[in-house]
């Protein structure tokens, strides 16, 4: 996990300073949050991954964002912890 910049390290590379990602937890996968984030940007033709984040991925999420909100969202580099702040 290299925040600075932005790549997360898993079997793939995610860089979180280029593109969009919307990430859930898997303890609630039909989270509303979740849904009306992935609406939001299919509205605006926003290409985006959805990542269903197990607990260890969320727990390196939450040691750098200092966000327990689901999902957690990120839009070329900007970290959004709330799908109002999308709107």
């Amino acid at each position: 996990w290299m925040w600075s910049c932005g790549y997360l390290m898993l079997k793939y590379e995610l860089d979180f300073d280029k593109g969009t990602y919307i990430i859930g937890h898997f303890t609630i996968p039909n989270w509303p949050a979740c849904d009306k984030a992935k609406d939001l940007l299919k509205k605006h033709n926003i290409q985006f991954m959805y990542i269903l984040a197990d607990k260890r991925l969320f727990g390196k999420l939450l040691s750098v964002t200092k966000s327990k909100n689901v999902p957690q969202i990120f839009h070329n580099g900007k970290f959004y912890s709330n799908v109002s702040d999308l709107e």
